[in-house]
Order: C-alpha cells, then sequence, then structure tokens
C-alpha cells in the first residue's frame, strides 16, 4: 500500500475478502431452506403429525389381474358372488369388474384368493391432477383448456 493510504480503507480492504464466503453460506443456505419448506407444503408431501389422504375409489368396482394363461372367467368366477354387473378388458391380463354387492377390500382380497387363476385385485382407484391456475405453465406441456 502507498504510504499515503488512510488506515481506514485498509481496514475495508482486508475485512472485504473474509465477509464475502460468509454471506454466500448464507445465501446458500436461505436457497435450500426455502427450496425445502415449498417441497414439504406440496400436497403429495406429508410433514410430521399429518396423516395420509385417503384415496378416492370408485364404488363396487375392482380391477382383477388374472395369472398367465388365464382370462376373463377366472376374474368372474373370482367375484361372482357380489353379482357381476359388468366386466371389461383392461390390457391381457386386468380386467375391470363391477359388482352390485361390496362387502369392501378385505373381503374381495379373500375371495381372489380362493380363485387359483386370480394374481391381484385392487379397487378402481381416482387420480386426478394437481392444477394451480396461478403457475404459468412451463413451456411446452400441454394444458387442457377445461382445467381448473
Amino acid at each position: 500500500m502507498p504510504a499515503g493510504t488512510p488506515k481506514k480503507n485498509r481496514c475495508r480492504s482486508a475485512l472485504l475478502p473474509s465477509v464475502i464466503p460468509v454471506f454466500f453460506i448464507i445465501a446458500v443456505g436461505l436457497v435450500l431452506f426455502c427450496a425445502r419448506s415449498a417441497h414439504s407444503q406440496r400436497p403429495g408431501n406429508l410433514t410430521p403429525g399429518q396423516s395420509k389422504p385417503i384415496q378416492q375409489t370408485v364404488p363396487n368396482e375392482y380391477l382383477v389381474t388374472v395369472k398367465p394363461g388365464h382370462g376373463e372367467s377366472a376374474a368372474r368366477t373370482a367375484l361372482s358372488s357380489l353379482g357381476v354387473r359388468e366386466i371389461s378388458r383392461v390390457s391381457d391380463r386386468l380386467f375391470l369388474v363391477k359388482v352390485t354387492n361390496d362387502p369392501g377390500l378385505a373381503e374381495v382380497e379373500k375371495l381372489a384368493k380362493l380363485t387359483p387363476g386370480i394374481e391381484a385385485v385392487q379397487p378402481n382407484f381416482i387420480y386426478s391432477i394437481n392444477v394451480n391456475p396461478e403457475v404459468p405453465d412451463a413451456p411446452g406441456l400441454h394444458r387442457p383448456e377445461n382445467a381448473h
């Protein structure tokens, strides 16, 4: 430093390199904290003390997966005691079975285990998307005009 440099300026220039890393660490910590807070407030993420939301199902409807080599008759047989109203093929081994008497999933699972051609059974869950009209769409995403 030149001899004529005031002492006050020498202090500032010596302090500046040690302050920059501190500000950087604080900024990174703040960004990480905000990102975690936003993530934990999304609908699918539970915070401690929250209970898991109950997933809705279509009443009296079950998806039945049959074992390879079996077909619609195995799905119909498994739930016949519940009064099968309608059965439709969803894929090669998956059938949508509509029944008139629904005793609940636990009883339907017991019936399915008694039928050799059944691999799995589950309720017909209702799926939905979460659309926030306040958040602008990401480029390239298709958004139905009637989504609210």
